[in-house]
């Protein structure tokens, strides 16, 4: 993690908007997901993410939220970082976090080959971090003895 800032990424099936702000995630995947066999056609996979920004971080530019499907990019959003939110001061001369912002992507229909890495990448001010990772593969085979 960068000590400016942070961005956390879960892949999941489906993400609802729910009554009274909340979002709800359908179907989290730990890292990895087990399909039986390729190549395969799944009918949605979508990353929910949020950035988190210090109050004493001045970017030149905007975030750039990639997701990267192998070496393909398939997805890219830029996150303007202006205006800030209002600094929080806390005990102690600490400041709060100045920045922070949700948001979803959905991707229908997409098509894997062979075992593939999906990765959310986070650039911002020429620091690049992985927010999130999903290992598409096939499910374990058992030990024949």
């Amino acid at each position: 993690m960068n000590a400016h800032f942070s961005c956390s990424a879960i892949f999941c099936d489906d993400i609802r908007q729910e009554l009274h702000g909340k979002m709800s995630l359908m179907g989290i995947y730990n890292g990895s997901m087990y399909v039986p066999v390729f190549p395969i056609v799944l009918p949605k996979i979508c990353a929910f993410f949020e950035l988190r920004i210090s109050s004493d971080f001045r970017a030149d530019a905007d975030a750039v939220l990639t997701v990267m499907k192998g070496a393909e990019r398939i997805n890219s959003i830029t996150i303007p970082l202006s205006p800030f939110d209002s600094t929080i001061e806390l005990p102690h001369g600490k400041t709060a976090v100045a920045f922070s912002r949700i948001g979803a992507m959905e991707f229908p229909a997409m098509t894997f080959d062979e075992p593939t890495l999906i990765e959310v990448v986070v650039q911002l001010d020429g620091q690049s971090m992985v927010a999130g990772r999903l290992w598409v593969t096939t499910f374990p085979q058992a030990d024949e003895t």
